[in-house]
């Protein structure tokens, strides 16, 4: 399902456990991460940024990488330098 963390090998509790505990798939949690998303995405579309753009977008504004692994994904950038 779009937006909802799920484990990778069907059946892995330890994995559902995790996602469990840590709560990513929270109601609240989940509105936010995706209203995050939306901006970016659409002020990245506004500006018409390629990806190399967006990579230097976040250098500048590291405080809008909350969610940094939706936002590899769902905008198909390699963030790993941002990577603590």
């Amino acid at each position: 399902m779009d937006g909802i963390y799920e484990e990778i090998q069907e059946n892995d509790q330890e994995a559902i456990d995790l996602i469990d505990f840590l709560g990513f798939n929270d109601h609240n949690l989940y509105k936010n991460r995706k209203r995050h998303l939306n901006r970016l995405r659409k002020n990245f579309d506004h500006a018409s940024y390629n990806k190399e753009e967006c990579i230097e977008y976040f250098r500048d504004h590291k405080e809008d990488l909350s969610f940094i692994t939706a936002i590899e994904i769902e905008l198909e950038l390699d963030l790993s330098e941002f990577y603590e």
